[in-house]
C-alpha cells in the first residue's frame, strides 16, 4: 500500500482565502505581501491576511468571520484603484502620517520581510457594491483602529 501523504514535502500551503464580507470588523494585521497569480502571469495582489478581533452584527447576518477568523483582503494591481486602495490602507494603519509620506518605499516596506504592520489593529467597513458588469462586490473602507469600535 503506497504511503498517502508520498510529495507532502513539496506541497504548497496556501494563506486563509476567506475574504472579507459585508459588515464592520477590528482585524490585527499578521501580514501584508505581494502574491504572483498562479493562474494569470504577470498578474500580481496586495495581500493583506488579519484576525478578526471584533465584529458587528451586519457582519454575523451576511455570514461574516467571527473573532478569532482569519480573513484574506486581495488588491489586484492592474485595476486602476489599486495604488489608491492600498494608500488607504497605509494610511489607516499609521493615521499620524500624511498621503505624502506614503510612496512606493514605504508600499516596499509595508510587504517587506520586516512585516512593519504584523501586529497592529486596524477597522474596515465593508459593504457591498456592483461592478461595471453587474456582479457584487465586497469594498473595504480602512480606518484607524477605535473608529469603528471606539469602546472596544
Amino acid at each position: 500500500m503506497s504511503n498517502p501523504f508520498s510529495g507532502i514535502g513539496s506541497a504548497r500551503v496556501y494563506g486563509a482565502g476567506q475574504y472579507i464580507t459585508p459588515g464592520q470588523y477590528e482585524l490585527q494585521v499578521t501580514e501584508v505581501k505581494l502574491v504572483n497569480s498562479e493562474k494569470d502571469a504577470g498578474r500580481q495582489f496586495f495581500c493583506v491576511e488579519g484576525t478578526v478581533l471584533n465584529a458587528n452584527e451586519v457582519a454575523f447576518e451576511s455570514g461574516g468571520w467571527r473573532a478569532g477568523s482569519t480573513v484574506t483582503w486581495l488588491v489586484d494591481m492592474r485595476q486602476p484603484s489599486a495604488l489608491s486602495n492600498c494608500k488607504q490602507f497605509a494610511l489607516a494603519l499609521t493615521p499620524e502620517l500624511s498621503e505624502n509620506d506614503i510612496d512606493e518605499s514605504a508600499m516596499m516596506g509595508l510587504v517587506g520581510p520586516d512585516q512593519p504592520a504584523k501586529g497592529l489593529k486596524i477597522d474596515c467597513d465593508a459593504i457591498n457594491i456592483k461592478t461595471k458588469s453587474g456582479n457584487d462586490f465586497t469594498k473595504c473602507q480602512w480606518r484607524a483602529s477605535g473608529t469603528l469600535f471606539p469602546n472596544v
